[in-house]
């Protein structure tokens, strides 16, 4: 069972007061997702051909754009967030043609609504995501088969859908890039994709590695031994980051699956797929795929992922058997561990990996579960997200303080919001009323000791 994710938050509707809120926090960036099902519906569920876009569903986010630039926003635009359009069918990253349909939707709606902007007398769009967390999307949808697909527990299914979302990033990168070339006016854009950071090399940085291994003069030929070293480089260095983990028997199974993954790994990134991708990405002289590095950060141990069942979580969506394993023996938004010296690692780490590239926390943020069996969102653990953001926030401002190149930082999320087929995770600084039709934002979230201490206040530092 899948809760029906209705209108949301109604963010559509209701984004002037949501960037009203962003303001009296004193927030100078707002990250936006543009929902290609939206601005390219289908018109009936069993049409076989390519809908024509939506000019009025384009033109409402121009507005919203327009409106978060009034508001002292500057918008980092997501480009695709997990969904596809319905018409595309199921499964639609495993179709090579689904790579071609996503650039036209790119070549489509940045133009427009770059014109939009340049004619309320803004400045175009600079910042972009084309494909978010790519490692997950494969991982949940043919590795945990917690996304809907066809073809659940198939590895040779993820590596196929991870090539095509790869190739589709490193085309959109191209025309991003060429768009901006022929109208001078627009500048420069910055343009990435970002991954949910893990510390299964394979699964995260590695695809990152492959981005840019034409910048740091690797052939071709050699790019699977290359990203073997920069694996063992990985290792070494956060071997010696020798963070405080707490050690059990869910620990030493989670480490077992990361040793597992380097095995695995390297026989994938050698598959014929991957030499594919490899193609495309070395056939432009510049070979440049990324413009900044763009991670989210939550808790990326591989030791953290296993842990007992829990009895409250009975209330929440179950669509299987399976579906009941994985959210029940593995770890789930709303029991993340809270580990801000991980972030202090990665970052560290990224800045020496990808040495003149700027870096963006594109999420970060804590969860707590809404079930039948409380009246409030809560934690086992009972953290708040005061206790977060007063552990997290600090880390960001001494790291740039130390001088790596941290640009930005995003918090997951501004409100609550729709989390995998479910409202159970609840990640906003303000709390949405989904039990009334109003969707109230309820309250700020708190700092902890001082609670007049506007989140803006913590975030000046």
């Amino acid at each position: 069972m899948v809760e029906t994710s209705g209108r949301s938050i109604d963010f559509w509707n209701r984004y002037e007061e949501d960037f009203q809120r962003c303001q009296a926090l004193g927030l100078n960036s707002f990250r936006l997702g543009i929902a290609w099902s939206r601005v390219q519906p289908s018109i009936c569920s069993d049409s076989t051909e390519e809908p024509d876009f939506d000019e009025e569903a384009i033109n409402h986010y121009g507005k919203i754009l327009l409106c978060a630039r009034q508001h002292g926003l500057e918008p980092l635009i997501t480009l695709h967030h997990f969904t596809t359009p319905h018409w595309l069918g199921p499964d639609a990253w495993l179709k090579p043609e689904t790579i071609h349909l996503f650039l036209k939707y790119v070549t489509k709606v940045v133009p427009a609504l770059n014109s939009f902007l340049l004619k309320a007398g803004e400045k175009p769009l600079r910042w972009f995501i084309t494909i978010n967390e790519p490692n997950m999307l494969v991982t949940a949808t043919y590795l945990m088969g917690t996304f809907p697909t066809h073809y659940p527990f198939r590895l040779g299914k993820a590596r196929q859908a991870l090539q095509h979302l790869l190739t589709a990033h490193v085309r959109a990168y191209r025309l991003l890039h060429e768009l901006y070339e022929q109208n001078p006016e627009l500048g420069q854009p910055m343009v990435t994709f970002n991954n949910y950071t893990s510390d299964l090399y394979w699964l995260d940085q590695a695809l990152m590695d492959i981005m840019l291994a034409p910048e740091k003069g690797v052939a071709r030929e050699d790019v699977p031994d290359w990203l073997y070293d920069r694996c063992q480089t990985y290792r070494e260095n956060f071997r010696q980051a020798d963070l405080p983990f707490r050690r059990g028997p869910a620990y030493w199974l989670g480490i077992l699956v990361k040793g597992i993954q380097y095995i695995v790994g390297p026989l994938v990134i050698r598959d014929k797929g991957f030499k594919e991708l490899l193609k495309v990405i070395y056939e432009s002289p510049e070979g440049k795929c990324m413009d900044y590095i763009a991670f989210d950060y939550y808790d990326p141990f591989a030791g953290h992922s296993f842990r007992w069942p829990q009895w409250e979580e009975w209330g929440t969506p179950q669509r299987s058997i399976h579906a009941w394993m994985v959210n029940h023996l593995t770890a789930k938004t709303w029991d993340w561990r809270m580990l801000p010296q991980g972030l202090h690692f990665f970052v560290t780490h990224y800045s020496e990996a990808y040495a003149g590239l700027p870096l963006v926390i594109a999420e970060n943020g804590m969860a707590h579960l809404r079930s039948h069996f409380k009246e409030k969102p809560w934690r086992r653990d009972g953290l708040t997200r005061s206790d977060f953001l007063r552990l997290h926030i600090p880390e960001v401002i001494k790291l740039t303080k130390e001088g790596y190149p941290l640009i930005g930082y995003f918090y997951w999320s501004l409100t609550d919001n729709y989390e995998w087929g479910s409202y159970a995770a609840r990640f906003g600084l303000y709390e949405v009323d989904l039990q009334h039709e109003s969707l109230e934002r309820l309250e700020l979230t708190t700092l902890g000791d001082n609670p007049s201490q506007t989140l803006a206040e913590l975030i000046k530092g």
